[in-house]
């Protein structure tokens, strides 16, 4: 059983024999293949200019046409009489005929508040006590002197309520008459109890329309001082709408325009464009314009958000693009002419979302209106028509 070790041995090189040839005379037949693949290539199908791949691009034929345009533009209702009621004069803070707190609804008309008053109505009643002497003193001089004007001043005199505004003065025809008059202090004493007498109407504060209190800075029984602000007031029914457009766009908006402001729960009414701001507002880059409410059939509320359609001037001659047709910020577009791409300046109209309303092109003309990869100008190119 010697053998035995040496046959094992001889079986294993032999194994490794037909692995090594098997494995030589596939690589050589791998190789016989490429040479016989390159050949083919290289030969065979030889590569020309014919056989180029065409780029295919979406176009679209330019119908140029009037274009009725909307703006939209959202905005915040405000009342156009929003005022902040001060006193005038110093005294107590007295009730009107309405509580003075935030929410309070009034009409026109109404006392708001008042401020006491008994201090200036005993001045003024003692300043016209005074200028009662003085008539009383004049009177004799006045019918002695210039009998044709005594009646008159006598009426006056007879006229005069301690506990009504004086009445009027008669005409001052003769200069003799004002004269003396003005140097008995007759003129100058009647003015003076005439200016208390508008100082004391400051007294009592009147609602000058009809609204809502929507600040209350003070109560009933402190002491206020001339300039101290007692409510904020707004009218209910005087509103507008300040809306934020773009530069572009602004140029369309004409005084007058109309307009359909809605909300959220697709309540709706009508509008009139009253004012357009002549500024650019630093934060936003756009125009203010104010839209008045002119129907108020559903309820609407100062501080509410509305979206303002406002019917724009009519733009002629232009065609509507995708905005990504644009060639990056430029106002350019590619064309396409005898299968050939060609780049063109365009006047870029209005911009609108995700369109571009362009100028400055005929009609016609096939548009690229998708980006491109790669262009490059005078390519061949492939269209299709949407």
């Amino acid at each position: 059983m010697k053998w035995r070790p040496y046959l094992l041995v001889f079986l294993f090189l032999l194994i490794l024999i037909v692995i090594g040839i098997a494995y030589y005379s596939g690589k050589s037949q791998g190789l016989a293949l490429e040479r016989e693949n390159v050949a083919i290539d290289t030969t065979i199908i030889p590569a020309t200019d014919t056989q180029v791949k065409l780029k295919f691009v979406n176009t679209e034929t330019v119908k140029l046409q009037t274009y009725a345009s909307e703006i939209e533009a959202l905005g915040r209702v405000n009342s156009t009489q929003a005022i902040s009621v001060m006193a005038e004069v110093q005294g107590i803070l007295l009730s009107g005929n309405l509580p003075l707190k935030k929410g309070t609804s009034f009409t026109k008309g109404q006392v708001l508040f008042g401020v006491n008053s008994n201090d200036a109505s005993l001045l003024i009643a003692a300043r016209k006590s005074n200028f009662l002497t003085l008539l009383a003193n004049i009177l004799p001089d006045i019918k002695v002197d210039y009998p044709n004007h005594y009646e008159v001043w006598n009426m006056f005199f007879d006229n005069i309520d301690m506990e009504r505004p004086l009445p009027p003065i008669p005409p001052l025809v003769s200069a003799k008459l004002k004269t003396l008059l003005a140097t008995r202090n007759v003129l100058s004493e009647y003015y003076s109890i005439r200016a208390d007498q508008v100082r004391l109407s400051k007294y009592t504060i009147t609602a000058p329309f009809s609204g809502t209190i929507v600040d209350a800075f003070t109560d009933v029984g402190a002491i206020v001082n001339p300039g101290s602000p007692v409510i904020n007031i707004i009218n209910n029914s005087a509103l507008e709408v300040e809306c934020q457009v773009k530069m572009d766009e602004a140029k369309l908006v004409k005084i007058g325009a109309k307009t359909i402001l809605t909300d959220d729960q697709d309540n709706s009414w009508l509008g009139k464009v009253r004012r357009k701001g002549q500024y650019l507002n630093p934060n936003t880059q756009s125009v203010p314009v104010f839209v008045e409410l002119v129907s108020t059939e559903n309820e609407v509320f100062n501080g509410m958000y509305l979206l303002s359609s406002i019917d724009g001037d009519s733009i002629p001659n232009v065609f509507e693009i995708p905005r990504s047709a644009l060639l990056g910020n430029s106002a350019e577009v590619y064309v396409v002419r005898d299968s050939i791409l060609i780049r063109q300046n365009v006047d870029v109209v209005l911009l609108r979302g995700e369109k571009a309303l362009i100028g400055g092109v005929d009609s016609g003309e096939a548009i690229v209106i998708e980006p491109l990869v790669n262009p490059k100008d005078n390519m061949k190119v492939a269209t299709i028509e949407k």
